[in-house]
């Protein structure tokens, strides 16, 4: 009888579609690391992790000749995986899964298993994130702390290993590995991933797994902006031209916020008490913007941007000033006054101002 012979192979289209991940992720880096106006890493936490997965594989190795095939190609695996979060776009892994068996037939009579397992290092790509948004949009609460639901992108390199008593060639030594799937994280730490990885053309696996990330996330900050470096309002306000604004700008006091709050400080209605008694007396109507950073998403911060007006709102209302005087509206984080690539920025920009009519 002759020898029986089971040929593992690799894809083409997997390794065009790997080239293409390539450039991509490539791009995606050279953006992050040349421009300079973004910073990836500020306050972001570099975490090790570690999860374990199951899931269902299909195996199919490419038989020499039609007697041969391939009775049963499904099987259960088990996958291991080591990470490291690089920044809130990038992490590592290194990856190890027992992916089962298939069954070899030889003129329709089974005559063994081929089994497989995988082992390698990979690159994960976080392309979008639900309080994010897109990779380049970097508001990336999400993404900085890998919470709420994120979708992602695997490219890596390894080797399949092949166990069986049937005679087999091998055309490769090395696989490339390529996935996609979603993680859900939370902000302990846990989270579970769904994916669907390729290791060539011999062998897909989808699984789900559940991760666990160490360390703890290093919290937002919110700085202080002291009373002192805030310009005292003139005698009377600047004039801005109508073709840049539809009403004349009034000089500060600029009402600072802390971090996804609308509550007023002391410090706040300090000021707001003397900006009453300044305006009592005069006829003015006065429009309260309220702005935001931007941090989260843009309906959530044009929201929050409101509820801040809202409560300068009601604190002059409340201080006597007439409610028919005053309009609210909220800008989120549209026009903001400093930079959001820094802690400091993002907080002169959680903010609400003044304008008169």
């Amino acid at each position: 009888m002759r020898d029986l012979r089971v040929v593992s192979r690799a894809s083409t289209t997997v390794s065009l579609v790997v080239a293409s991940l390539t450039v991509l992720g490539l791009h995606a880096l050279a953006f992050a690391d040349t421009n300079d106006s973004f910073d990836t890493t500020a306050q972001f936490t570099k975490r090790p992790y570690v999860g374990v997965g199951i899931g269902v594989s299909a195996l199919t190795p490419e038989d020499e000749c039609p007697c041969l095939g391939v009775s049963d190609d499904k099987s259960t695996g088990f996958s291991l995986t080591l990470g490291y979060d690089v920044n809130r776009w990038l992490s590592a892994e290194v990856y190890l899964a027992s992916l089962g068996s298939s069954e070899i037939e030889f003129l329709g009579a089974d005559v063994g298993p081929v089994d497989y397992s995988v082992a390698g290092v990979s690159a994960i790509g976080y392309l979008f994130n639900s309080r994010s948004g897109w990779l380049l949009n970097d508001s990336a609460n999400g993404l900085q702390r890998r919470e709420g639901l994120s979708l992602y992108g695997r490219l890596g390199l390894g080797a399949i290993h092949t166990d069986t008593d049937l005679d087999y060639d091998r055309d490769y030594p090395v696989h490339m590995a390529v996935g996609v799937g979603a993680e859900y994280g939370l902000k302990n730490g846990l989270a579970m991933r769904a994916e669907f990885t390729a290791y060539d053309a011999d062998a897909q696996f989808a699984s789900i797994s559940l991760l666990k990330r160490f360390g703890k996330v290093a919290e937002f900050v919110s700085v202080a902006v002291p009373v002192a470096a805030v310009a005292t309002p003139s005698a009377k306000p600047a004039i801005v031209p109508a073709e840049t604004r539809e009403y004349v700008a009034a000089a500060p006091p600029f009402i600072y916020f802390g971090f996804d709050q609308e509550d007023l400080s002391p410090t706040a209605q300090t000021q707001l008490s003397a900006y009453a008694d300044t305006i009592a007396q005069s006829d003015y109507s006065i429009v309260i913007e309220g702005h935001a950073d931007w941090i989260g998403g843009e309906a959530y911060n044009r929201r929050l941007s409101e509820r801040r007006a809202n409560a300068v709102y009601e604190f002059l209302v409340a201080q006597g000033i007439d409610a028919s005087r005053l309009t609210s509206v909220g800008y989120g984080e549209d026009r903001p006054n400093s930079s959001n690539h820094t802690a400091a920025g993002r907080s002169q920009n959680r903010r609400v101002e003044f304008f008169i009519n």
